[in-house]
């Protein structure tokens, strides 16, 4: 699988961590085509698996939610249950507090930023594998080089995303009367 190494018994870098960057290794220059290619494999597999696992927890958690929203009017006309309030408390705050969860994480946008990174990348391993596409017309070299510069850009583009995905989760900090809390 995709796992990082821990590098030495005291969990530093090992010399070849610091320049591969371990097992989530980078590109770098001095990789053979097959072991850049064996990068890009690994970032496909790692932005599916976040994919995956972001996707399930969203759709868990949000039938869950629904699962209890949908029960509060049960609960309201159920004889019996009328007179214990603390049923209908309890399911409002699950509901509450899984929607705070989703949000919190950005489980939704963050299940499509993986997921069309990871599209982007198959794609353009299959363009570049058929020579078809924008690499059609290019020689062995220059096929290789704009493989490099374009999958380059999906890295910067999927970080960038992620980053303003995650600042826009980001609670805002408390205000009060015009200046924040400390």
């Amino acid at each position: 699988m995709f796992k990082k190494s821990r590098g030495d018994s005291m969990g530093r870098k090992t010399e070849k961590q610091l320049h591969s960057g371990g097992d989530y290794c980078i590109w770098n220059p001095e990789n053979s085509r097959e072991e850049s290619m064996r990068v890009v494999r690994n970032y496909i597999d790692y932005y599916q698996q976040r994919s995956d696992l972001y996707k399930h927890a969203y759709f868990t958690l949000s039938v869950i939610k629904y699962g209890a929203l949908a029960a509060i009017p049960v609960f309201e006309a159920v004889p019996g249950m009328n007179g214990h309030p603390w049923i209908v408390v309890a399911a409002s705050s699950i509901c509450i507090l899984i929607d705070s969860v989703i949000h919190l994480f950005s489980m939704k946008e963050k299940w499509i930023l993986y997921r069309r990174s990871n599209s982007k990348l198959m794609s353009e391993q299959r363009q570049y594998a058929a020579s078809c596409g924008k690499y059609h017309a290019l020689d062995e070299e220059g096929r290789y080089d704009l493989f490099v510069q374009s999958v380059e850009e999906i890295y910067s583009s999927e970080a960038l995303e992620w980053c303003e995905t995650v600042s826009r989760a980001a609670p805002a900090p408390a205000v009060n009367n015009g200046h924040e809390n400390s």
